[in-house]
């Protein structure tokens, strides 16, 4: 691997309006948009609201999507279409996946998937055709992670266990056609 040492790091933002941010989880870039969304979850145990901005890169602000009832999204991802475009949100807490949907500069949220068992929605990623949903369970009884493929109509094309549930993330690599994701220190492909 090669390393440009001359590139340089800069502070880009630790705060939203003068609050620091809890845990950033998830960072997403909408290039259609030109637009980044961050998601800052806090901790798991402790948070019971989610913070969600977007970042328009055009004139660098960053604005709070202020979405109630929104405990722990620890992932989104955008779906593009068409002239569809959803971000689609993992509430871990609640095992649920839903869709936020922008209309004007507000977002409605609509549920998309209802997840019932231990397992727990913690990763989300799409191709733009199907959905690969990385889940854990968070009682700590089951040490497998589950992986799920499911289409755009919340509909199970493939399920498969895998031993060990420490997810750290998951992209699609449209070059290759393959999602990429990290549990512990292995990278996968799929």
């Amino acid at each position: 691997m090669v390393i440009d040492r001359d590139k340089k790091m800069e502070l880009y933002t630790e705060e939203y309006e003068d609050e620091p941010f809890k845990r950033i989880t998830n960072l997403v870039y909408d290039r259609g948009e030109n637009v980044l969304y961050v998601v800052d979850a806090g901790n798991l145990s402790e948070e019971n609201k989610c913070n969600l901005y977007y970042i328009n890169k055009d004139i660098e602000t960053m604005v709070s999507m202020d979405m109630q009832n929104m405990p722990y999204v620890s992932s989104i991802c955008i779906y593009r279409k068409d002239n569809i475009h959803v971000i689609y949100a993992c509430l871990t807490k609640e095992n649920r996946i839903v869709r936020l949907i922008k209309r004007g500069n507000t977002y409605i949220k609509t549920d998309f998937l209802y997840l019932s068992g231990n397992y727990s929605p913690v990763f989300i990623c799409t191709d733009n055709m199907n959905f690969v949903i990385l889940l854990k369970d968070l009682t700590g009884s089951e040490p497998k992670g589950k992986i799920l493929e499911i289409n755009s109509k919340a509909e199970v094309i493939n399920t498969i266990f895998i031993n060990g549930n420490h997810f750290n993330g998951i992209c699609y690599d449209y070059n290759m056609g393959k999602y990429f994701f990290v549990e512990k220190n292995v990278i996968y492909t799929y």
